[in-house]
């Protein structure tokens, strides 16, 4: 129970504290677009919003995954038979141990610099090793057209 007070508590004092220190470097602003560096100044605001929506999905998905938990203590507490229903003791079950899995979500699949590598592992990893037909034939016929560069000769001048 405390847990549905203290995060969001904690999650207004972070926003609080993030304001300040936007509000604090704001009155450099004019000098970082008086004189813009390779990568400009503009996109940390976007930069911004989308950890302040990261910073509001936390408490949200932590709310969602744990209020199962909540329910069936409730219920628990006025003896009612509805805490041994399936569908509940399934929720219960998913969401406190999909915790883990929400934060891996939100920021690792949801962050688009990860997101792209591992996309990228996974298809360098996903190509077959073995030629296909179609790239056996590419090979075949220019090797008898005499390409060097697909058939892997060397040209001598």
């Amino acid at each position: 129970m405390l847990a549905y007070i203290t995060l969001p508590v904690l999650y207004l004092l972070v926003r609080k504290h993030i304001n300040r220190a936007h509000e604090a470097l704001s009155e450099y602003r004019p000098i970082c677009e008086a004189h813009p560096p390779p990568q400009p100044c503009a996109p940390a605001s976007t930069w911004a919003a989308v950890a302040d929506k990261k910073l509001v999905l936390i408490p949200l998905v932590f709310i969602c995954l744990r209020i199962w938990g909540t329910v069936r203590f409730v219920l628990t507490l006025c003896g009612s038979p509805l805490v041994r229903a399936p569908a509940l003791v399934l929720l219960h079950g998913v969401g406190n141990t999909f915790q883990g899995g929400a934060n891996c979500i939100l920021f690792v699949l949801g962050t688009r610099a990860i997101r792209e590598r591992l996309f990228a592992l996974c298809c360098c990893c996903l190509q077959p090793s073995t030629p296909s037909p179609a790239n056996h034939l590419k090979v075949s016929t220019s090797s008898m057209l005499g390409d060097p560069q697909d058939s892997g000769e060397a040209v001598h001048s």
